[in-house]
């Protein structure tokens, strides 16, 4: 992860703009934190706009052929979004 921070200024005027930056930090969690356990599920709350972008990405990989045709994991994936935005409109 990443963040952008301000420097001081080396002129004590107001007429220099100040200078930024990029300043890197390590992740918040590591790979052995997202250990996937099927006892405790996940809840997770996406827009309207945010599913709209997941199902045309999804269909992407489709039409561009990057997954198989009958890829059962993208098929079942874009079947529950499709029923997510039919309820949400």
């Amino acid at each position: 992860m990443s963040s952008i921070e301000p420097l001081e200024r080396r002129q004590p005027d107001a007429t220099s703009s100040p200078s930024l930056r990029l300043v890197t930090t390590p992740p918040a969690r590591t790979e052995a934190s997202w250990v996937a356990d099927d006892e405790q599920p996940i809840e997770l709350k996406l827009g309207f706009r945010q599913l709209v972008l997941i199902h045309r990405s999804l269909q992407a990989l489709r039409t561009l052929r990057l997954v198989e045709p009958q890829d059962v994991l993208v098929a079942d994936t874009l079947q529950l979004i499709e029923v997510a935005l039919e309820e949400a409109v």
